[in-house]
């Protein structure tokens, strides 16, 4: 075999070997649903969020990321109120 046969080998196999999980082979990943309100406004989305917990009480559960601007979370927000919030995150 040439080096150029070896090589498309090696190609292909390296694209079957990471293929399998795109065409769900391996199994059905669970999709990963990540909720990111934006920071404007003096986090007035994000604080509004915890204010109205009822208004998304059937989204809390199925979210797995919620994410936020760090250079924005100590500016806009007390450790009290953090911490207040965050522990009613699984409510």
């Amino acid at each position: 075999m040439r080096k150029k046969d070896i090589l498309v080998a090696v190609v292909l196999f390296a694209l079957a070997a990471t293929a399998s999980p795109l065409f769900g082979q391996e199994g059905k990943a669970n999709p990963t649903v990540w909720m990111g309100p934006p920071s404007f406004d003096d986090g007035k989305c994000f604080r509004e969020l915890f204010e109205h917990p009822d208004a998304w009480k059937e989204t809390r559960p199925v979210i797995d990321v919620l994410m936020y601007a760090d250079h924005q979370l100590d500016r806009q927000f007390t450790d009290d109120e953090l911490r207040g919030w965050f522990s009613k995150l699984q409510q």
